[in-house]
């Protein structure tokens, strides 16, 4: 099996990145402009006083802006062709997102990740504290992210080309693995935007008919692969 090296990782880099703008500028620019309507509900946030709030709210704000911040590096990684890579930090959004939901649910979540009281309870039993449904769909939209962020075979798959025998050193363009990155990172985009709702309050209408047209166009992308895949993406 080959493994290809080039005279600069970054020059490298810098031609993956550049084919992934060319062939697929539509879908990046998707997540661009997602990106950017939070960061426009961030700057109606940027008075947040966080001796102000009810405890929840903090834990929110700091689950939404870590998982925003993960979501941001895997946008980076995408462009680059490091889709598993990319996946850990869709999947850690991930759970930051089902943590804001188990808060809503039960406080101890809340005082373990503020003043870590008690431990936090392991993901799939928060998923299970919610609804058996979400359960349900969690299983199946964090353990197909799980088989590419941990060592499994479908994680080996990405990182050899077995068709022409060499393994994916570094960046590399892969257009199937950029289509599954990107659905998951929209789809996780989307999902957690119900938190920064809550955070705004009473100025969310506003932000949500502003930003409503990146939304739509996001959730119509993540709808189309989702029934390409044949896979039930969607968490109720």
């Amino acid at each position: 099996m080959v493994v290809e090296t080039w005279p600069s990782l970054e020059e490298f880099e810098l031609k993956v990145k550049n084919t992934t703008i060319t062939d697929k500028k539509a879908e990046l620019d998707i997540i661009e402009n997602l990106l950017n309507q939070y960061l426009a509900g961030f700057r109606v946030l940027h008075e947040f006083k966080t001796g102000e709030v009810r405890r929840l709210e903090l834990a929110w704000l700091l689950l939404v802006v870590r998982g925003f911040n993960s979501l941001r590096c895997a946008y980076d990684l995408l462009k680059k062709g490091y889709y598993s890579q990319a996946v850990i930090l869709i999947r850690a959004a991930e759970e930051d997102y089902l943590t804001c939901r188990h808060c809503e649910i039960n406080q101890e979540t809340v005082e373990a990740l503020l003043a870590g009281k008690s431990g936090v309870s392991r993901f799939r039993k928060m998923a299970k504290d919610i609804s058996t449904e979400f359960c349900k769909n969690w299983d199946i939209n964090y353990g197909q992210l799980s088989e590419i962020a941990h060592p499994r075979q479908l994680a080996m798959g990405m990182t050899a080309n077995w068709r022409e025998n060499k393994i994916n050193l570094g960046a590399n363009y892969i257009e199937n693995h950029f289509i599954a990155t990107c659905q998951a990172l929209l789809r996780s985009a989307v999902g957690i935007t119900e938190f920064l709702i809550k955070l705004l309050g009473k100025n969310a209408l506003q932000w949500q008919k502003e930003s409503f047209p990146a939304f739509q166009e996001a959730c119509t992308y993540v709808e189309k692969i989702s029934e390409e895949m044949g896979s039930t993406t969607k968490q109720e």
